[in-house]
């Protein structure tokens, strides 16, 4: 008969402690996007970063490489499809410094990124102008450039890739989400350099 008595009080005590974890579920789901926003609020919009890295071949094959739009989704795995701006193109042609304007599209990311690279010292430093946007909405995410200088290395067959990206991520959730990546990311890398 005591048993049955306290039964009452039992489910009390285990529906207020599935009333716990619920409530403190649904503090997590509104928490964790604010404290993203936040951050992404307080970081400066605009930013520049600087990497460099060593290649074993010559300054042609990487420039090849790297002017061969068409060629980007077989090596870069965050671009499914380009397309290349003919019109644009026709225009640029009696330029002094050779432009390229293409659209790189990465469906997982439902983004498009507006390309515009000009060659201003072939086969030695080449910009890269860009302007990404969601596919759902007209505003930009990021906008900026990359500017990619090769530099042979000397009595080697290497040379050096040096990218500075200037660059602005307008919207503070899209700077907290490349910030998070980022970290991540280098996490990963360093992991797989300690194999």
């Amino acid at each position: 008969m005591d048993k049955l008595s306290n039964f009452p009080l039992r489910i009390c005590k285990f529906s207020m402690s599935i009333v716990t974890v619920i409530v403190g579920i649904l503090l997590l789901i509104l928490i964790i996007p604010l404290a993203l926003y936040t951050a992404g609020v307080c970081l400066p919009s605009e930013h520049i970063v600087t990497r460099t890295i060593k290649y074993s071949t010559t300054a042609e094959i990487l420039w090849a490489i790297l002017t061969s739009v068409e060629d980007y989704p077989a090596w870069r795995s965050n671009v499914d499809q380009i397309h290349v701006d003919d019109g644009e193109n026709e225009l640029n042609k009696y330029e002094e410094t050779t432009r390229t304007t293409f659209i790189e599209f990465d469906i997982q990311k439902d983004k498009r990124t507006i390309v515009t690279h000009i060659e201003q010292e072939p086969e030695r430093k080449l910009l890269r102008v860009l302007e990404e946007k969601s596919n759902f909405g007209s505003s930009s995410i990021f906008t900026g450039s990359w500017t990619l200088t090769i530099e042979p290395v000397q009595g080697e067959r290497a040379v050096t890739l040096k990218i500075t990206e200037q660059g602005c991520i307008k919207k503070p959730m899209t700077w907290a989400k490349k910030l998070n990546w980022a970290y991540w990311n280098q996490k990963k890398k360093k992991k797989n350099n300690r194999r």
